[in-house]
């Protein structure tokens, strides 16, 4: 048995679900609206199959991977930015270039129904949406890409990128972080060293248990004690800033753990599979990528 399957000892869960792990991402959509959550981690199961499982969990899964256009054109900047730094250059002249051809060739996939077919193309949201202009979004999404990256050029790059490539850390990202048999996730796209200090810089917001999740991985796969420790974040502008310093980081693991037990409760209750157990925040629907599959489905 895997250390993250402990969480469910002792119960009679699926076994098509998915290892139980813990991430911000997870907690936030938890608490926006417990149904969403069910259909992201549980009532997706399956649907990555084409033609193997159910078509109601094809397009939940389907549903899952959309993602707006402004959280799209973030995790595309994140990206490069991590791209670039891995690299080891002290310059990207062709950073726009690069990432609007992506973006050009990303987007004709979306148009071409591409995603359909394999749920790990990106998707956005807005695209789903009946009479949509494709000319609009278009004129938009490159818009949002134009500031983004003038604003990494000006603001992050002259510091990100002094690093010497040699003190740079290729790690994973997501970043999995195990800490008392549960397995965590937290968004690094930079780490380096500073003499006998470590460096973070993490795309997600500020939170004290990403903090303490960090300070953790640091101590116990880097060997760096957390005082050495320097966690940075990136405002909407990408200029980077530090995150508060901990005093201690018990009350963070306590509410990590209070999390878990939440979820697995209605897990429990629901065997996974029963929706009912998951209460709708109606008020989020407008924006719910899954909005579209409720409307039918309550109908």
């Amino acid at each position: 048995m895997t250390d993250n399957n402990k969480f469910r000892m002792g119960h009679n869960f699926p076994q098509a679900l998915n290892p139980f792990t813990w991430s911000m991402r997870r907690r936030e959509m938890f608490r926006r609206c417990p149904r969403e959550y069910f259909y992201h981690y549980y009532g997706s199961v399956g649907g990555a199959f084409l033609k193997t499982g159910s078509a109601k969990a094809e397009l939940i899964h389907l549903l899952r991977n959309l993602v707006t256009e402004t959280d799209y054109i973030r995790r595309l900047l994140l990206h490069g930015i991590r791209d670039v730094f891995n690299s080891g250059v002290s310059e990207a002249p062709d950073f726009r270039e690069r990432l609007e051809e992506q973006l050009t060739k990303e987007y004709r996939s979306m148009l071409l129904g591409h995603p359909e077919h394999d749920h790990k193309l990106p998707l956005i949201m807005e695209m789903t949406v009946p009479g949509f202009s494709v000319q609009t979004l278009q004129r938009e999404l490159f818009a949002m890409l134009q500031k983004g990256t003038a604003d990494i050029e000006k603001n992050l790059f002259p510091f990100l990128l002094a690093v010497r490539s040699e003190n740079r850390l290729e790690r994973p990202v997501p970043l999995r972080i195990c800490w008392n048999g549960l397995d965590t996730f937290c968004t690094p796209f930079a780490l380096w060293r500073n003499g006998d200090r470590l460096n973070i810089l993490c795309g997600g917001a500020p939170s004290e248990e990403n903090s303490a999740l960090l300070l953790f991985y640091a101590m116990d796969q880097l060997k760096i004690s957390p005082d050495r420790v320097r966690i940075f974040h990136l405002d909407d502008e990408f200029r980077y800033f530090s995150a508060e310093t901990l005093s201690s980081c018990s009350a963070p693991f306590k509410r990590i753990r209070e999390d878990v037990d939440r979820m697995l409760f209605l897990e429990k209750q629901s065997g996974g599979v029963k929706e009912k157990y998951f209460p709708q925040e109606l008020h989020n629907c407008t924006r719910c990528r899954f909005r579209l599959y409720c409307r039918e489905h309550q109908k």
